[in-house]
């Protein structure tokens, strides 16, 4: 019982940072003033720094949600193979 409420607790975490990391990449796109090595704008889009974060965030996530995935088991899994949420 311990494992599922910590799981729902690192859950609802993983939502807020995805919120957060949603915002600052929506920020990234309408920014793109972030200096280059050379000091020359780089234009619109992402920094590498921030793909590279954002690649690393994406592959924390995948990892968690095939744990949370594991934790739940199959009778846990509804019909579209993700767990029921209350």
């Amino acid at each position: 019982m311990q494992g599922m409420v910590d799981l729902i607790e690192r859950t609802e975490n993983l939502e807020d940072e995805e919120v957060q990391s949603l915002q600052e990449f929506a920020a990234d796109l309408t920014d793109g003033s972030e200096p280059t090595p050379h000091g020359l704008p780089s234009g619109p889009g992402i920094s590498p720094a921030r793909e590279r974060k954002l690649e690393i965030e994406a592959q924390r996530d995948i990892e968690l949600l095939e744990e949370a995935r594991v934790v739940a088991g199959p009778e846990d899994a509804g019909q579209n193979g993700e767990g029921d949420r209350e």
